[in-house]
């Protein structure tokens, strides 16, 4: 029987999530969702959206994670799964930029590849536009642009549904169709060629991943020691 803790790790951490706030509340349980190693198994080998990856190193942890996606109805798991299929070149096809290396203190020596879902939609629109930061010369440039080629000395419906539209479209061209968007991560390592694929984290939260992999990871992979010992010590 495979069960987290109430008030730690894998369920708070699950249920902390800055990007999925919608869902916030329907990931908060009063007690952990508990999985059987037989339902996780009968989950892996009988549910489609793994299929092809029958022989990828999928982390119980990951497969927790993925399971309570699909039984809450949080995320679409084949975000996920496809990342993973495109990670062991099953496909060539994908939506995020591309696989990268830990630099940081926690997870050094560890990779990540971002999953995209539509929930992050908006999260990508305000990356590419830039509009975290103070002065934002390109979300003013591009209704500067607008403004510009209108014929008319006042804000219209017309200038205002242009606006929304480039808002919206000018990110999806330019991220989405190329296959450069943002996400949440798959986390990961490589040793001896191989990929093992550990859980899901999310920005900016470094050590409580790191803790989540030293937990839960070690036992079922002790070849990740020196990975997870010595890089991110």
């Amino acid at each position: 029987m495979f069960i987290l803790p109430k008030k730690n790790t894998l369920d708070s951490y699950l249920s902390d999530d800055r990007y999925l706030k919608p869902a916030i509340e329907r990931m908060r349980m009063k007690e952990p969702l508990q999985a059987s190693d037989k339902e996780l198994a009968h989950f892996r080998y009988n549910h489609v959206g793994f299929l092809h990856l029958e022989n990828a190193e999928i982390s119980k942890p990951l497969l927790w994670q993925l399971y309570y996606f699909h039984t809450k109805r949080i995320l679409s798991i084949y975000y996920v799964l496809d990342e993973i299929r495109y990670l062991e070149g099953i496909t060539k096809a994908t939506r995020t930029k591309k696989e990268e290396e830990f630099k940081g203190q926690y997870l050094r020596g560890l990779w990540h590849k971002h999953f995209y879902s539509d929930m992050f939609f908006y999260r990508n629109i305000i990356n590419y536009w830039e509009m975290e930061k103070k002065i934002n010369s390109k979300l003013d440039k591009m209704i500067d642009e607008i403004f510009q080629s209108s014929k008319s000395d006042y804000i219209t419906e017309e200038i205002i549904n242009l606006i929304v539209y480039r808002l919206t479209d000018d990110p999806f061209r330019n991220k989405i169709l190329r296959g450069t968007c943002t996400g949440e991560w798959i986390v990961f390592a490589k040793i001896n060629n191989k990929n093992y694929y550990l859980v899901l984290g999310q920005h900016n939260d470094d050590e409580n991943i790191c803790k989540l992999i030293k937990c839960y990871c070690l036992t079922e992979y002790p070849e990740l020691k020196t990975v997870i010992e010595e890089k991110t010590a």
